[in-house]
């Protein structure tokens, strides 16, 4: 009884990496590909994959070597002070946000390819209706969103698997060579975003307690059944739709496949997205309220102001929302990760059955890959700016 036990919550801790980490993300994959051609689009999801894989153990790591319930915020404080805590919580929140952001475009995009040809109306209508209704509901908390959102990422796994099989029939593995990359860089921004769902090892640890071996073995076995899923999505898509893959991917397959995989997509889509969408603003007013000691309201109201502003300050392309909150604030969380896993590392990890314990120089490569993602991204506007302005 006790190993069957024991299987059932490293299945159940399985599941909930894969709940936490899949969503929105999924949807951008083969239209970054298909920008930097598909081939360097694959190589950026193997790389950031073992990257992905690399830090969530040493978040794990860090995690078991503290006692009690903590999340970010409370982890960097332990290691580095009360003022990097700050900083790597307005990190989560600037990550939150960004995500937030995402989820209200591209739910924007299905909500309208569902009930414009009915109802009519603008896609910023639909956008912003979203937004709004979003935050309201999330307001009330609906804690009963959190528990059903693991079967709406089964029903939308299965659905990703039906789109994978029949467009299997229509693939033309030509879209695999003649794509032109006019944005190699697009992937990483993306890709990382998609592979973001490192906060939620936490959780991991409160299932399954303390327990190192068990919890090496469910980040690993969670992750590389994501990047199956997400390398399928990619080559179905990419396969079928080549250079005319559309950002959200779904809208552009029903060219090719027909409208039902447009209506199948579309409400599959939209179900995981509003689940997630509520559970991410919830988490979201839990820590300003609880770390920051604000009152429920004053929460919720930092909650839903940034991502509005932001979205009628003209943010439309989820794409680039995605490749910037993946690149620029999922690189910060990677750095403050790596940087209690040294501290943690130099302290405890006296060998390497003890602990998790990768090499230095892996640790440090992968640090030097997060700065330059973000001094990347961040710098690439205005250096654009400039060129087309002496253009």
């Amino acid at each position: 009884m006790g190993i069957l036990g024991g299987q059932n919550k490293s299945r159940k801790a399985i599941e909930m990496l894969i709940g936490a980490v899949v969503g929105v993300g999924l949807f951008g994959i083969p239209f970054a590909f298909v920008q930097a051609g598909f081939w360097i689009g694959m190589i950026y999801l193997i790389v950031l994959g073992f990257v992905a894989i690399t830090l969530a153990m040493m978040f794990a790591e860090v995690i078991m070597q503290i006692p009690g319930r903590h999340r970010m915020y409370g982890y960097v404080q332990k290691y580095f002070g009360k003022k990097w805590g700050v900083v790597a919580a307005l990190t989560v929140m600037g990550s939150t946000w960004g995500g937030l952001v995402a989820y209200v475009l591209v739910g924007g995009e299905f909500t309208f390819a569902l009930l414009s040809p009915y109802i009519g109306g603008s896609l910023f209508t639909y956008q912003l209706s979203f937004l709004l209704i979003g935050f309201l509901v999330a307001l009330r908390g609906l804690a009963f969103v959190a528990r059903t959102e693991s079967y709406l990422v089964a029903a939308l796994v299965t659905v990703i698997l039906i789109i994978v099989a029949r467009g299997a029939f229509d693939v033309d593995v030509n879209n695999y060579t003649m794509l032109s990359g006019n944005n190699v860089l697009l992937p990483y921004g993306v890709v990382l975003f998609a592979l973001g769902g490192t906060n939620v090892i936490p959780e991991l640890k409160d299932l399954l307690g303390r327990s190192s071996r068990k919890i090496r073995r469910a980040i690993p076995i969670g992750y590389l059944i994501i990047i199956a899923l997400y390398a399928a999505f990619a080559f179905a898509v990419v396969g079928v739709s080549g250079a005319d893959t559309t950002p959200e991917s779904i809208i552009g397959l029903s060219d090719v496949l027909g409208p039902w995989i447009l209506i199948l997509g579309s409400v599959m889509g939209l179900l995981a997205v509003i689940t997630s969408f509520i559970v991410l603003s919830v988490v979201l007013q839990d820590m300003i309220e609880f770390d920051f000691g604000t009152s429920r309201l004053i929460a919720w109201l930092i909650t839903v102001s940034v991502p509005l502003v932001i979205f009628l300050s003209g943010a439309r392309s989820f794409i680039e929302v995605m490749n910037f909150t993946g690149a620029v604030f999922g690189g910060m969380f990677g750095i403050f990760v790596i940087m209690m896993y040294l501290r943690v590392r130099e302290r405890t990890c006296t060998s390497p059955a003890k602990c998790f314990a990768i090499s230095k120089w892996i640790s440090y490569a992968i640090l030097v890959l997060f700065v330059t993602g973000i001094l990347i991204v961040v710098l690439e506007k205005p250096f654009k700016f400039i060129s087309e302005s002496l253009s």
